[in-house]
């Protein structure tokens, strides 16, 4: 009989991840996996400023996250999609991740999947 096994998690306890950029050549990222909580929605705006680099008191729900960074760019959208899996519990894919643009989209995102 064979037995199915479930699908590896994307991070386990301890990763190490590597990507390339044509601007900054290959980083080695370890990342943590954190406590995966709750928060409400001014938690979760500080968390966003936070991961791109923006004045906290700036940000609404309304905000577009990607204008309202101090500088945007593909590791800063990976820093929010691991945010969302690590803290927040919740798998976005790549293109469901391009479709969102406020910070609304992502904090209705965790709401729904955790």
């Amino acid at each position: 009989m064979l037995h199915e096994q479930s699908p590896a998690p994307l991070l386990q306890e301890k990763d190490v991840v590597f990507l390339y950029s044509q601007h900054i050549g290959l980083v080695e990222l370890v990342l943590d996996r954190k406590e995966i909580y709750k928060m409400n929605e001014k938690q979760f705006i500080e968390e966003i400023a936070e991961i791109i680099e923006a004045d906290a008191s700036g940000l609404t729900m309304n905000s577009d996250f990607r204008e309202s960074a101090d500088f945007w760019s593909s590791l800063t959208g990976f820093s929010i999609l691991i945010f969302m899996q690590d803290r927040c519990g919740v798998n976005i894919s790549v293109d469901d991740f391009l479709k969102m643009n406020t910070v609304a989209d992502l904090y209705n995102t965790m709401a729904k999947g955790s």
